[in-house]
This record gives structure tokens, C-alpha cells and sequence, in this order.
């Protein structure tokens, strides 16, 4: 562990230093608006949520159906039904009301369908269904429920036998060692849609691409400053990044803002964003954790 950790920090000092030349340039482009129910993603298919003047809008039955809430739909006075717990719901389309078992009460703005989805504000879950309901400024994401993280186990993350990815490591062979400096004989392969995972005392909140000038980087919201990621693709040898000190920013809540490059000067040739196959984490676990690249 001791021999791994040392051969990180020095690749991760290399990466600070480079941002040594930055200028004042800040970066561009935010984390993707989404939902989580007691810490984990809501999938909404290709009804997505939205800000709207300040307000975030919300597909309601993903919502209520992750919450456990039975759902009803009556077309002709298109009027949306919840029942959860103690609570019957009833909202219309095109109204600023909703009905808690009976009682009526506003909204700040008024349920609209969109796509064939009933859209609600998000005010609406803990307003109607009663649900805790949390804003969160910096990841862009509403907590609804319990703000838990799950582990990767808890989260349905399984590792999996190491071999047939070894053969995209390489260049790095560190990035094998685990732990305990031996060689990885498992990976854990998940989606960003898996995120945020626990693991020990690191947390992995998000990933998202940004702009810096003409340069494309990597923007990540962690529980550590000196987390580090590795880029893994059949076209080019594996690379690591360190995270870069120039771009550090600590938030309120604690977690940290953390930035990679994805081309660097030092490469054999200057690789793209698209030609990443996966993205690794050094969490240094028993297993090696590595996301698919979304931004393909």
C-alpha cells in the first residue's frame, strides 16, 4: 500500500504543478440536474427533469413510484392520484392547488403534462407526498427521503474477475496494485447513473465534463481532495490524472471540487474525451472501480 500510494502522490504532484501556468480562465459547464430518493438516482427515461425560471420541474410518477406511492391517472379531468402512507394526493393538470387528503393547497407554480408526463415543481414532494426534500446548490440534485450514500454493494455494484480488462491497463501497470500491492484480481464496473458510491471514508459524488478555453476537462464532486482518476481505452496507453490545484474548490457542505485534464502535453498524442473507454477511480479497494464513459 505503502510503495502504491507513494508512486500516486508523485504522478498526482506532477499534475498539480501543470496547472501552475493557468490563467484566470474559470471553468464552464455544470452538473447534470437530477433526482435521488434516499441517495439513489431516480431514472426517468426520456422525460426529464427541469429548471424553469428558478423552479426545478419534476416528472411526478418516477418520483412517487421510487417513494413506494401508488399511482392514478384519470384522463378525463387529467388529474394525477397518490396514495402513500396516511396521504391521498390529487393534482390536475393546469392547476396551482394540490388536494392532501381533501385540503387544498398551493403551489408555486402549476402542474403541466410534457412529453405524456404529469410535470410538478419539486416543492410538490414535500408539500403533497410529505417526503423530507433537500436542494442541493452545488451537485445540482434534489434529496428526497433519507440522505444516505450506499456503499457499492449496497448500490448493486458487483466485482467482477480482472481478466478480461487487463489488457487496457496498459502503460500503468500500478493502477493494478491494490491495496495491499498485489495485483488486482477483480473490477467493479458501474455507470455514473450508480453515483454517488461510498467507500470507507471516500464518497464519489459526480462526474461531468467542462470547458477551459479551447480544453476539455473532467469536473468531479468528492468527499477528498487528492482523489485521482485514470483514463483506460483500447486506442491509447492507460493515463493517470491527478487532480489539478488551480481549479480546487472546497463547498460549504464539505465536498470538494476537483478537475482533470483529459489531454495532457505529456501524451503520446492528445486523446479525446470520446475515445475514453473508462473512467478509473483510485479508491484503493480490493477491487479495481472503473465507470463507463457516458460522454462517448
Amino acid at each position: 500500500m505503502k510503495k502504491q500510494l507513494t508512486v500516486l502522490f508523485i504522478f498526482t504532484m506532477i499534475s498539480l504543478l501543470g496547472a501552475s501556468a493557468a490563467s484566470a480562465t474559470k471553468l464552464v459547464g455544470e452538473p447534470n440536474l437530477a433526482v435521488l430518493v434516499d441517495g439513489r438516482k431516480v431514472k426517468f427515461g426520456n422525460a426529464k427533469p427541469y429548471m424553469e425560471n428558478g423552479r426545478v420541474m419534476v416528472p411526478i410518477r418516477n418520483v412517487a413510484e421510487k417513494l413506494g406511492a401508488k399511482v392514478t391517472w384519470n384522463a378525463t379531468t387529467r388529474t394525477a392520484g397518490f396514495t402513500l402512507a396516511d396521504r391521498s394526493v390529487d393534482i390536475q393538470v393546469g392547476a396551482d392547488k394540490v388536494y392532501v387528503n381533501g385540503e387544498a393547497k398551493a403551489i408555486d407554480a402549476k402542474a403541466i403534462e410534457k412529453n405524456g408526463s404529469v410535470y410538478v415543481p419539486l416543492r410538490f414532494v414535500s408539500l403533497g407526498l410529505g417526503v423530507p426534500l433537500e436542494w442541493d446548490q452545488v451537485g445540482n440534485w434534489a434529496w428526497i427521503g433519507e440522505k444516505k450514500i450506499p456503499t457499492m454493494e449496497e448500490a448493486g455494484i458487483k466485482a467482477v474477475p480482472i481478466g478480461p480488462y487487463e489488457k487496457i491497463f496498459k502503460g500503468e501497470p500500478i493502477l493494478l496494485w491494490d491495496s495491499n500491492d498485489e495485483v488486482y484480481s477483480t473490477i467493479s464496473i458501474f455507470t455514473i447513473d450508480q453515483l454517488p458510491i461510498r467507500n470507507g471514508n471516500r464518497i464519489y459524488y459526480d462526474i461531468w465534463p467542462v470547458a477551459y478555453g479551447n480544453q476539455v476537462f473532467l469536473r468531479a464532486r468528492t468527499s477528498k481532495e487528492l482523489m485521482s482518476i485514470y483514463y483506460l481505452s483500447s486506442l491509447f496507453k492507460s493515463k493517470f490524472r491527478g487532480p489539478m490545484n488551480y481549479f480546487l474548490e472546497h463547498n460549504q457542505d464539505g465536498t470538494k471540487m476537483l478537475a482533470y485534464r483529459v489531454a495532457f502535453i505529456d501524451d503520446e498524442f492528445m486523446i479525446k474525451l470520446n475515445q475514453i473507454e473508462y473512467i478509473g477511480l483510485s479508491l484503493y479497494d480490493k477491487s479495481a472501480s472503473i465507470i463507463k464513459n457516458p460522454f462517448k
